[in-house]
């Protein structure tokens, strides 16, 4: 299904009034687990996961393949479901995300930065520098744990407040 962009005041207006639905890849690399340093809002100047909404038709796990390839230049492979979080976002404007996020893999491609980010960084465990919900997600997710457990029935869902500046 092609994709139709919605214009930017009607999405101004509707990101203030509803969640919006993202992907967070946690990308496993062979140097380490792949972030970016964002350049813009939400989040602008922090490092963050590789993310981006998903479209009408897609599916959560092909919208996070193809917010990988368009922002990194990788190709990936879903490896796990980490659980649904949200984030509230404080900045000029209040934004709630939902977001599904994801382990991929890396298994080919060239690494290349898109406008999106001002520089990657290879992660080989949880910094304290890090964003409470970078932490909490990369915790959740045992990426630095060797194998996960994967656990039956439902997930938790998370909520944090994420106040710019």
């Amino acid at each position: 299904m092609a994709k139709k962009i919605i214009p930017g005041k009607l999405y101004a207006r509707i990101r203030m009034s509803i969640p919006i639905f993202y992907v967070n890849a946690i990308i496993r690399t062979r140097d380490g687990v792949l972030l970016g340093k964002r350049n813009n809002e939400p989040a602008k100047g922090k490092i963050w996961y590789i993310r981006g909404r998903v479209w009408l038709g897609e599916t959560p796990e092909r919208a996070v393949l193809r917010k990988v390839k368009e922002e990194t230049g990788l190709n990936a492979r879903v490896s796990d479901f980490v659980g649904l979080y949200s984030t509230v976002f404080k900045d000029d404007k209040t934004t709630q995300t939902m977001n599904a996020v994801y382990v991929v893999d890396a298994i080919g491609g060239r690494l290349q930065m898109d406008r999106r980010h001002s520089e990657f960084v290879f992660l080989k465990s949880i910094g304290r520098n890090l964003h409470p919900y970078i932490k909490r997600t990369l915790s959740d997710s045992k990426v630095f744990a060797g194998k996960r457990r994967v656990e039956k029935g439902r997930r938790k869902t998370y909520a944090f407040v994420i106040k710019q500046g």
